[in-house]
């Protein structure tokens, strides 16, 4: 059985641009906190500060213990859009009464979005599913150069080698920026040195 993989930046980006506003919060959500479909289900007005831009999902509404997430202001920006309306996601039988988030897609929608958004369901680096929001998020942390450490605390991971399984887990232009990265370390250093060493003019 292939392993998940994780959306690319541009992927993700496709797929919140070509999906309905009602889906398209719930993915964006999902990418950019790491709430597994199960607690999506369970958020409650409650649970979400926009003012502060935080989520607080309580222990028992959480697997693996509650936590303290914080929230992209993009991801705050379209949140309060929709909790401003949400009927428009009526249409499409996404909203239960008083839910502070539109229910998740069943996963046969979720696949026709990526199609529309044009992601490979299956590729090299593994297969895409809803939980693969989930690895997107710590896949997007690594890319950002948050450590392991905050990573596993964001993710909920009560066992830091799920963490490193997920930040190892990249494609090879992800190894190949890593060692340019380190060449341009290297030369900063040489460049820093020459200054250093120079002799006025």
């Amino acid at each position: 059985k292939a392993q998940r993989r994780a959306l690319m930046p541009d992927e993700l980006d496709r797929l919140l641009e070509v999906a309905p506003v009602c889906r398209s919060l719930v993915y964006r959500v999902a990418a950019t906190t790491g709430l597994r479909r199960s607690e999506l289900l369970r958020l409650e007005d409650a649970d979400v500060d926009l003012d502060a831009a935080l989520l607080v999902l309580p222990e028992h509404k959480a697997k693996g213990g509650g936590g303290t997430l914080p929230l992209p202001v993009t991801t705050v920006e379209v949140w309060r859009a929709w909790l401003a309306d949400p009927m428009v996601c009526r249409g499409a039988g996404l909203v239960a009464s008083e839910r502070v988030l539109p229910e998740p897609p069943r996963i046969k929608t979720y696949r026709a979005d990526l199609k529309k958004a044009r992601v490979e369901l299956e590729t090299p680096a593994g297969r895409l599913d809803f939980h693969s929001l989930r690895v997107t998020f710590g896949t997007h942390l690594a890319m950002a150069g948050v450590t392991m450490a905050m990573a596993q605390k964001l993710l909920r991971h009560s066992d830091p080698r799920l963490t490193a399984n997920i930040y190892t887990r990249f494609a090879p232009h992800d190894v190949r920026a890593a060692a340019e990265g380190l060449d341009r370390l290297m030369e900063q250093a040489r460049n820093t040195g020459d200054d250093r060493h120079a002799r006025p003019a």
